[in-house]
């Protein structure tokens, strides 16, 4: 609680200001609230950086996962990271290939073959990818 003394000095009344820093011993109070303030920053600078980093391995997890999965499903993987539908990954080591496909409605018939009905269009079989 802060208190405002008057004193009177001929016939005005002069308010002093409350002292809002009281000097303990010989430490300055001011340094002291610097001091804190610094420190301050620099815990939050350090939980930047920690963020930072957190997010970094998390992207690099994700590259990971995608990659690893674009190896055996690459619908799975473009659907991992959100892309369009008719987008495939192809993983070749650390690095994947996007294609894309445009869907087209067809009628196709059955050919008989030796190993079993094929759908067909045109001169093309189809295939389940």
């Amino acid at each position: 609680m802060v208190k405002a003394t008057s004193e009177k000095n001929s016939s005005s009344t002069i308010l002093k200001s409350p002292q809002l820093f009281k000097p303990v011993g010989n430490v300055d109070v001011i340094a002291n609230m610097q001091f804190i303030k610094d420190q301050l920053i620099d815990y939050s600078n350090d939980l930047v950086r920690v963020i930072e980093t957190l997010q970094c391995d998390s992207r690099k997890a994700m590259h990971e996962r995608v990659i690893s999965t674009a190896q055996y499903n690459g619908w799975l993987a473009a659907s991992m990271v959100r892309l369009p539908k008719c987008t495939k990954l192809t993983a070749y080591g650390k690095t994947a290939l996007a294609i894309s496909c445009k869907a087209n409605e067809v009628d196709f018939s059955v050919e008989l073959s030796a190993c079993g009905p094929q759908p067909k269009y045109k001169n093309l079989t189809i295939n389940r990818d």
